[in-house]
Formats: structure tokens, sequence, C-alpha cells
């Protein structure tokens, strides 16, 4: 009883003597206070704040790119009335199609592509170009049959406007586009004549400097508090500030990489195929397994009659470049397939378009063959990529490839190579990300074991679809079922019967 009557006095004497306690417990209520204002607001602030920006910014980039497309679909439709009225004069029809590009900066190029025989002074095909390319006006007529082409064939049919899929010029200017269509008709109401205005691809890419947020009144109290906060306790304040820039950065990082991400792989499903092509001679299988939201690694195949084309290939690069380039590679690939060209030659179309356009010096390795099905001769052409693996009864052996260099380098002379196939020859291809599958121990996957797996399966249980699952199964021992590849794998097979 008297220790505790003893003490009871003096708390207040102390409290009296020493006044700035009672000022520390107010101020440190006041913090508190504004300590749990400052989070709740804040949370609400940040998250409102994202999801505006990110509207708007989706808005405007949307509304430049429709913005874009509307521009040279105006230029081309309005240009339209007057070439249609001198189209039987080939030469003012000519004219007035190089005022339209030199006055209308936007336009990568221009065609004004008669129906066959229109000009018969002019040949069958008759289709002046005119383009731009080093900063240079130049002036052409085109040399393949366009009569196939979308950009041609969408107007002619539906006698309306409209843009066309991407494709890349195999005549011109080698790049990736888009085209705007609009059909021109004679005296008697038939469509004579497709005027087309050309977009390039890479003019789409250009997306909206950040957008700066004004803080509303809210965001200005909440500055207010911290400022307060940070005369009372100038540490805290500070790691606070520090801690939340940082945040902010890794927020919009993290945003940014998510947003190429995305698109990305919207590239990347719209590019591979789904549909494996039928024929009694044929038996097919391709996966790819991709170690981040999205893949630097591709293959394509196609079935025209007895003609069975397919491709590999590895982007070296990831993100919005890496899709970009798969892109830019397969819509050149499936150009050339509709020309008689050599796979040399078609290699190097595909190379020089894609030197032209490397400006980060992205490259690829890439492998391309023809299989004639009716008599098992195999035509190939490789640019730096692993050579594939032929199955046969003797074996699993490498094929004798040449090696030549990665597309979109250098401009190359690419060699093409031929080899035999017998009833039941399987053809492997594969990427890197297989061979160099690492394991717990750092110890990569190595061709050694791939091959023993392609010698593992022997008679009916070699098939294209249980050789690939036969190697991933190893890939996931080796690398552990609970962990993830370090890059991405990619495996086509095909069985010639």
């Amino acid at each position: 009883m008297i220790l505790m009557n003893s003490k009871e006095p003096n708390s207040p004497k102390i409290e009296k003597r020493y006044p700035i306690i009672r000022v520390l417990k107010a101020t440190l209520l006041i913090i508190l206070l504004i300590t749990l204002i400052q989070a709740v607001f804040t949370w609400r602030s940040i998250n409102d704040e994202m999801c505006n920006r990110e509207r708007i910014e989706t808005n405007v980039r949307s509304e430049k790119v429709d913005f874009m497309k509307e521009s040279i679909a105006n230029v081309v439709f309005n240009s339209a009335r007057g070439i249609e009225s001198v189209l039987d004069s080939a030469t003012r029809a000519e004219q007035l199609l190089l005022s339209m590009v030199r006055d209308n900066p936007s336009l990568l190029g221009a065609a004004l592509a008669y129906v066959p025989d229109f000009h018969t002074e002019k040949g069958r095909l008759y289709a002046p170009y005119v383009f731009r390319q080093d900063s240079v006006i130049r002036k052409k007529c085109l040399k393949y049959d366009y009569t196939h082409y979308d950009w041609y064939t969408n107007p002619l049919n539906t006698k309306k406007a409209g843009w066309c899929e991407p494709y890349t010029d195999a005549d011109g200017t080698y790049v990736a586009m888009i085209t705007y269509s609009v059909p021109l008709f004679d005296a008697q109401g038939r469509v004579a004549a497709v005027l087309t205005g050309d977009l390039a691809m890479s003019e789409l890419l250009i997306l909206t400097d950040n957008i700066y947020h004004r803080g509303s009144l809210r965001s200005i109290m909440i500055l207010f508090m911290q400022m307060f906060a940070l005369v009372l306790i100038a540490l805290i304040g500070w790691v606070a500030v520090s801690s939340t820039r940082k945040n902010k950065v890794l927020d919009d990082q993290n945003r940014q990489i998510s947003d190429e991400l995305s698109v990305a792989s919207r590239l990347q499903s719209m590019v591979l195929p789904s549909i494996c092509p039928q024929h009694p001679r044929l038996s097919l299988c391709a996966n790819l397994i991709p170690a981040l939201k999205v893949s630097g690694d591709f293959y394509d195949y196609t079935l025209q009659g007895d003609k069975f084309s397919f491709c590999i290939g590895d982007v070296a690069t990831r993100g919005m470049e890496a899709a970009m380039a798969m892109t830019v590679t397969r819509t050149a690939y499936r150009v050339s397939l509709h020309s008689d060209d050599s796979l040399s030659v078609m290699m190097k179309k595909m190379n020089h378009a894609l030197v032209g356009i490397n400006e980060n010096y992205m490259y690829a390795t890439f492998f391309a063959g023809q299989l004639d099905l009716s008599t098992g001769c195999l035509s190939y052409c490789n640019a730096g990529h692993f050579p594939p693996f032929i199955l046969s009864e003797n074996g699993a052996e490498a094929m004798n490839v040449t090696a030549n260099v990665p597309l979109g380098i250098v401009d190359w002379q690419f060699e093409q190579q031929q080899v035999w196939l017998k009833p039941g020859d399987m053809v492997f291809l594969y990427t890197d990300g297989v061979v160099e599958a690492m394991g717990d121990k750092r110890e990569p996957f190595g061709e050694k074991r791939m091959k023993l797996r392609l010698k593992g399966l022997s008679g009916s249980n070699r098939t294209p679809k249980s050789m690939i699952k036969s190697i991933e199964m190893a890939l996931r021992h080796h690398i552990g079922m609970d962990n993830t590849a370090e890059d991405d794998i990619t495996m086509l097979a095909f069985t010639y019967l």
C-alpha cells in the first residue's frame, strides 16, 4: 500500500515537470492516425490511379492506331476517284499515283493493279507500284502474280474497300505491312483495277508517351499529411518515401513487361499452326513449351498436294521483339511458299527482309524443308540452326547440313541440300532449349541423352507423337518436376510412310 501511494502523486508531477512528454504522446497519437489515414487513402488512390492510367493509355493507343489507319484509308479513297477517271491512260494514272505517295508521307507505298489484259500493250498483268525506300520515292511494276493476294482479290470480289491481313511485300519494300484497297470501276460498272495504300507494321508499334496524371484534391491532402509526418519524424518519412518510389518504379516496369508479354503471346498464338495436315504418306507431331509467357521459338508447316513444307526457328530475343520477329519471319516464309522459288532463294529473300528492319540486331536460326511425298525427296536449307536427325532402321543420325548464317545478320548466299527418305524414316527437328536444358546440378541435357531417347523407340512404338512425348518425359526428369526450363523447348517430328 505504501509503495503504491508513493507512486501515484509522482506521475502527474513528472508530466508537469516535463510537459514535452505530453506533447510527445499527442504527437505519437497524431502520427498513428495520420499513418492509418494515409495507408487507407494511399491504397485506394494507387488502385484508382493504376486502373485509370491503364484504361487511358489503352484507349490512347487504340485511338492512335485507328487514326493512322483512317488517315491512310482517306488518302486512298479520296485519290481513287481521280485515278478512276484516267484508267484508260496508263501515263496519267501513274502520274497521279506518284503524286499520291509524294504528297502523303504516311504512305509506305501505293499500287494500281489492273485486271488482267486491261492494257494489252503492257502485258497481261500490269500494276505500277510507287514506294518509299531509303527516303527516296521509287517506281516499278510488280513482277509477281498479284491476282492471288488478298489485297487484290478481296475488293475485286466484294466490290468494297477494306484492309487486308498483314503480309510481307515480296517485290518492292520487303517489309511487313497492311494494305488498304479500293476497287476502281469502268464506265460499265465493272471492276477495272484496284488502288492500294500500304502502311508499315512498324508504324503500328509506335505507342503514345507516358501520360502524366495530375493529382486530385485527395492526393494533395495525402501529400500534406505525409509532409507533416516527415517534419515530426524525418527518418520514418524518408524511408516511407524511398520505399514508395521504389515500388512505383517496379510497378511501372512490371506493368510494361506484362503489356508487352500479353501482346507477344497473342501474336504467337496466331502464328503457330493449329491443325495437322492429313496425307496417307505423312504422320506429324509438333510441340512448343515456352519458358516464359511468350516464346522465342516457332515452327510452321503446310501441305500443298504432295508437297509438304515445314520450318523451325529460334529468335535470339524475347518479349515484344521476339513476337514481332516471329511474325515477320513467318509471314515472309508463308509469302514465299506461293512462289516457285527454290529454298535457297526463299531463304535469301527472308534474310533480306529481316536485315532491312533489324535495328536492334535481332537474328533467328531457321531451318526449312520441302518433302515430295510421292518420291521421298527431301530438299532443305539451313540458317544457323541445329541439324535435324533422321531415324531409320540403321539408328539415328544427324543430317548433313551446311550451317550458313542465321537470318537477320548479313546478306548471304544460302546453300540448298537434298536427301532421299525411305518409307518409315522419321525426321526430328528441335531447338537449343532441348539440349541445353539444365538439371539440378547445372548439367545440360545434351545431344547424347537426346540421341539415346531417339534410338530407344522402335517399330510400331516409334511415331512422331510417342517420340516427342518420350523426350519431354526425359526432360522433365532431368530438369526436375518442380522446376521450369530456362529456355523454350520446341520439337517437330514427321514420318514418311
